[in-house]
């Protein structure tokens, strides 16, 4: 990959890197008595995507505005990281919607919605470079061996007519290349190799026609509909099984082929993440508050992680711990990031 230098971006857009005081008030770093929750960040404005490495945890800020006209001017945009004694920094890009960061854990990658980049910054510390530019509204960025794959949402307001063109970047890359073109409006994207698992909104001109769920093979450049399903939302899989939730609950899909199966149907989710053994979603409850909750994927069974005080958010995995956000409300810095052990 050949970034540029952001130095140009930070003059027209005023980056600054200050250390803001949010640190939470909570356990010290990360709790080690299974059961405790921590509060790694505290005072965020609206944070609705996570991600997390060997060094800390990043947040996005400033995503949208609720209640906005497609006219009127979004907030500025902030990537906020969280080391693991709740040291918090800032990158803030004025003028600029960023959506959910991934990291290898050298380097931390994140999309600019509203300006068409992927910005790389070294997570240990220090200034982004610019990895690509010029794109049409990338967004739900996956990092897989080395390799960016997201979505080029196009004009992806409600009232527009969203293109959905599958973009990849390698190493090796000079600039990304369109793997798949048409997809509408993606809602949800997993990737594993050379297949990409795709919760979209089909289109029929700038209406929504249908949602449906999908399988790509870029080696075979073959699409396969696994569903239409009763929403669109987020999508897992793992070597066997493909998992998906809407209105019905979590549904699983197998991946050799066949029917979908509902294995959870009060399993209705906001963002989930998997490992081995068990699926971790957060699950809203009317305007405040929700749940925690994981899936067992061996027994089925489903239990409450921990209840939340305010609207629970993104949700990230490492190897011993649990991450999520809560959002809060816009405009009132009262978003959090939790952590504790997995059950």
């Amino acid at each position: 990959m050949s970034p540029n230098k952001l130095l140009p971006l930070c003059l027209l857009f005023a980056c600054s890197t200050d250390v803001i005081d949010h640190r939470g008030q909570g356990v010290s770093g990360r709790p080690t008595n299974p059961g405790e929750i921590g509060v790694l960040a505290e005072g965020l404005d609206h944070p609705l995507t996570i991600a997390v490495d060997d060094h800390a945890i990043y947040a996005t800020t400033g995503w949208s505005v609720e209640g906005c006209n497609d006219d009127c001017p979004f907030p500025d945009g902030a990537l906020i990281k969280v080391d693991f004694d709740k040291n918090v920094s800032t990158l803030q890009l004025a003028g600029e919607r960023l959506g959910a960061p991934v990291s290898d854990g050298t380097t931390v990658f994140v999309p600019g919605v509203e300006t068409g980049r992927i910005f790389a910054m070294p997570s240990g510390g220090g200034s982004p470079d610019v990895l690509a530019d010029n794109l049409r509204g990338p967004r739900l960025l996956s990092l897989e061996n080395s390799t960016l794959t997201w979505v080029n949402c196009g004009d992806c307001g409600f009232a527009r007519a969203p293109t959905g063109d599958l973009a990849r970047m390698t190493e090796t890359s000079t600039a990304p290349s369109i793997i798949t073109s048409g997809l509408g409006f993606v809602i949800g994207l997993a990737i594993d190799g050379p297949m990409s698992f795709v919760s979209r909104i089909v289109m029929d001109g700038m209406s929504f026609a249908a949602f449906e769920l999908i399988v790509l093979d870029h080696q075979t450049n073959t699409e396969t509909s696994l569903a239409f399903t009763d929403n669109a939302g987020p999508v897992l899989a793992d070597e066997t099984n493909i998992y998906f939730s809407d209105s019905n609950g979590l549904l699983r899909f197998p991946r050799a082929g066949g029917p979908g199966v509902p294995v959870a149907p009060d399993f209705f989710v906001s963002q989930m993440v998997m490992d081995e053994t068990h699926i971790y979603a957060t699950q809203r409850s009317g305007a405040n508050g929700g749940v925690v909750k994981r899936f067992n994927k061996i027994s089925g069974a489903v239990e409450t992680v921990t209840q939340t005080s305010y609207t629970p958010g993104a949700i990230a995995l490492d190897g011993e711990y649990l991450y999520w956000l809560e959002i809060g409300h816009p405009h009132r810095e009262d978003g959090r990031i939790h952590v504790m052990l997995k059950p």
